[in-house]
């Protein structure tokens, strides 16, 4: 793989990891905050992306939705294994 291609490609996964991550934790604020029927345009709009964005990263709503969730559970399990060892 030659330098000039691998730069851009390098930058666009930087970028696709990025709206991934900003759609996930603006899932998870919006859910936090009690939000109820969430909409794809209220998400990617609180992420800065657009909401075809989110299609592009997730197959459906209810996908970011599961991994937002499940990305929420993982980060309070590592906080109280944290917070155990600190006893």
């Amino acid at each position: 793989m030659s330098t000039t291609k691998s730069a851009p490609l390098a930058s666009t996964l930087q970028r696709r990891t990025r709206s991934r991550a900003a759609l996930v934790r603006a899932a998870q604020d919006l859910l936090a905050s009690g939000a109820s029927d969430l909409s794809v345009k209220e998400i990617a709009a609180l992420a800065d992306v657009s909401p075809q964005t989110l299609y592009n990263q997730f197959s459906d709503k209810e996908s970011l939705l599961a991994e937002a969730k499940a990305s929420a559970l993982v980060d309070f399990e590592h906080y109280m294994f944290e917070r155990g060892r600190d006893v």
